[in-house]
């Protein structure tokens, strides 16, 4: 329920705020409401359930695996491992059966995102269009029980083996040790499960099962004027209980209306099906002197259709004109370049797809109406704006605004390097040292339980790049070392005094690793992949690669670029670049007519150095009870680690400026345990 927010006649002597401060203190000041508005939900059935009901998902989602393994001994130094596995997962059962699919209302044929993005291509490339009316069929309504099909193909092999080699030549045997190294190798295949939030949660969001009614200018005795008439303000605890607003009926399937009669869909495609991952490993482990275990190995994942999300409203930025055969990609190309160098948006050169989709005129309408869109690569606001003024009608549908989709067919790949030395305890010390040189590489760089969809859900591998979680580098090193002072150890004066001295320990962590990437981001509409916005930011193209990020001091920034950083301004004077109106220079705007990839991922940020120490004490009370101090400190050295900045060419006073911090400062925490 809203307080009362009216919108009276303006007079020469008030401005429209002026007005609307006015109408909220009135309303407040008297209790008066003008509009209600109430979230109803419905049942599978579409039938309303009572106005207050929770929108609440109870779904049931069942995983059965079967696994075979076993193992060999071919040789006293040679093992073979092998293993099978079968499983299968069905599809989410909503209780009620509050889940829906898009059909096409003409055929009643089911849609599935591959078919009808297939189709939209198809048409686009050859200057016709594909839009037909959808309507949206509640599964209890249809001929199907499952959202989706059971996938009953998920079979995964897997192999491993252990060598332990001896040879009989000596220089051989003396590099591999007798019995001193161990080879091994191994891979598998391995499936995705099922994610409950993306498959059950979100599609109840859906058409059909979630409704916001409102009642606008109630009068008194509950009818629901819908009327913005002062006179029909209904007065809290005058005017007795607020009114509640009328429910509509709905029926199957639910047909939205043109424009926008729904503003969000969210689907589950009826092909959905299981990911997989290729694993496979090699390593090589030597046994050294001194209690040294070092290991060599390498290990790899390729996953193959992985759960994404497309945008079935995605523009199709490669409609071709029939008459001209010029591309709207090439015509949006055309006019952006001309306003990016500051040709007024009425003199832009005709461009024969705007001309021949609009009428006579056309590009100069859009440029005017359109001028951001263009110079940002603003690409879902244009394709709207073009959907609404062409003579012709819309090209994609007006019925729902964002159309989301869940489905398959995404893929990452991860590969790495690695090298580990270890100590095992000895004369009280052990310790290991990690290092990582890696790689990974995805579409997106979401996980997959986000919402974000393709930047072109016609062309997922548009951003393919590095993860976001992708850091090349990474070293890591533990140690524990107890002193060699007191009873039992090297140095002790087998007196009291050994209680004193004795039992102490020192340990800590210390981490080092490469940035993460970064990418100068043009927008999240370049490719028309999302209207609400739901995509990755595109990449805008690097001119040249002649940049090293880190920090550098005193930067005011120049000509607008990394000025949010000026002390003058109350910035830090950090920034990433030491001249950021350069690096922002050196960066252009993604020609979708001719670029097939962003630039995703085109930078690494800032490293990460960390240490946490600890010591403590170990006192025997006796001999079964002792008690431990410890003193650890988190951030030992309270190093500074600051947020990677913004890098967005919409924002270039932020480009680079460094302004937050990463980390937390130096803590410590004091500890004192009785162990018995």
């Amino acid at each position: 329920m809203s307080h009362g927010i009216y919108e009276t006649a303006s007079t020469n002597c008030l401005q429209p705020g002026d007005v609307t401060r006015w109408n909220r203190l009135l309303a407040g000041s008297l209790g008066m409401i003008d509009n209600v508005g109430v979230m109803i939900v419905r049942d599978g059935q579409l039938n309303p359930k009572p106005i207050g009901t929770a929108l609440e998902v109870d779904a049931k989602i069942n995983a059965y695996e079967f696994y075979f393994n076993d193992t060999w001994r071919l040789r006293p130094n040679l093992t073979l491992s092998l293993g099978l596995s079968y499983q299968w997962q069905t599809p989410p059962v909503e209780k009620e059966g509050r889940q829906t699919f898009m059909i096409d209302q003409a055929s009643g044929q089911i849609i599935t995102s591959a078919n009808y993005l297939n189709e939209r291509r198809k048409a686009a490339q050859a200057g016709n269009i594909f839009n037909p009316t959808l309507a949206f069929q509640p599964i209890l309504q249809s001929s199907r029980d499952r959202i989706f099909d059971i996938d009953r193909k998920n079979i995964g092999p897997r192999v491993a083996a252990a060598w332990t080699p001896s040879f009989e030549n000596r220089l051989l045997n003396r590099l591999v040790g007798e019995r001193k190294t161990v080879i091994r190798g191994g891979f598998s295949i391995v499936f995705d499960r099922l994610n409950t939030v993306q498959t059950v949660v979100i599609p109840l969001l859906g058409v059909g099962f979630a409704q916001t009614i409102n009642c606008r200018g109630p009068r008194i005795g509950g009818v629901c004027a819908n009327t913005s008439d002062p006179s029909n303000a209904f007065r809290i605890g005058v005017d007795g209980p607020a009114p509640v607003p009328p429910v509509p009926a709905v029926k199957s399937p639910v047909v939205p209306s043109a424009p926008f009669g729904e503003l969000l869909s969210f689907q589950v495609d009826p092909d959905n099906g299981v990911g997989r991952s290729y694993s496979f490993d090699f390593t090589i482990q030597r046994e050294l002197r001194g209690s040294y275990l070092l290991e060599l190995g390498y290990a790899g994942r390729l996953a193959r259709n992985l759960n994404q999300n497309v945008q079935i409203n995605a523009v199709p930025f490669f409609m071709k004109d029939a008459a001209s055969g010029q591309t709207f990609a090439q015509a949006f190309d055309a006019v952006a370049a001309q306003l990016r160098a500051n040709v007024a948006p009425g003199a832009v050169t005709p461009q024969p797809w705007f001309e021949n989709q609009l009428g006579n005129g056309g590009t100069v309408t859009v440029a005017n109406a359109r001028t951001a869109a263009f110079k940002d690569g603003l690409l879902n606001d244009l394709w709207t704006f073009i959907q609404f003024v062409r003579p012709g009608g819309p090209i994609t549908n007006l019925q729902v605004l964002d159309i989301w989709m869940r489905t398959d067919g995404g893929r990452s790949n991860y590969h790495a390097l690695f090298a580990t030395l270890r100590k095992r305890l000895s004369h009280g010390l052990t310790f290991d040292v990690n290092y990582t040189l890696s790689k990974a590489l995805d579409q997106a760089g979401l996980i997959q339980n986000f919402i974000g969809t393709y930047s072109s859900s016609y062309d997922p591998d548009i951003d393919y790049g590095p993860a976001f979680f992708d850091r090349r580098h990474v070293l890591n090193t533990n140690w524990y070392y107890e002193l060699p002072f007191g009873g039992g150890r090297k140095w002790r004066t087998s007196s009291w005094f050994d209680n004193v001295i004795g039992g102490w320990y020192a340990s800590g962590i210390f981490s080092i690793n490469s940035g993460l990437p970064l990418t100068v981001a043009q927008s999240v509409q370049v490719w028309g992949g999302d209207p609400l916005g739901f995509s990755v930011a595109a990449g805008a193209i690097p001119l040249n690669k002649n940049f090293k990020p880190t920090i550098h001091s005193n930067i005011t920034g120049s000509s607008g670029i990394g000025t949010n950083s000026d002390p003058a301004r109350g910035g830090s004077g950090l920034n990433l670049f030491a001249n950021p109106e350069s690096v922002f220079k050196n960066f252009r705007h993604i020609r979708i007519s001719e670029d097939a990839r962003s630039a995703r991922g085109i930078m690494r940020g800032l490293k990460r150095v960390n240490t946490d120490l600890s010591v403590g004490k170990k006192t025997a009370i006796s001999e079964r009870v002792r008690t431990v101090f410890s003193a650890d400190f988190l951030n030992a050295f309270n190093r500074l680690e600051l947020n990677d900045p913004s890098l967005s060419l919409q924002n270039p006073a932020a480009f680079g400026v460094l302004s937050s911090q990463f980390n937390f400062p130096r803590s410590i925490q004091l500890g004192f345990r009785i162990e018995w």
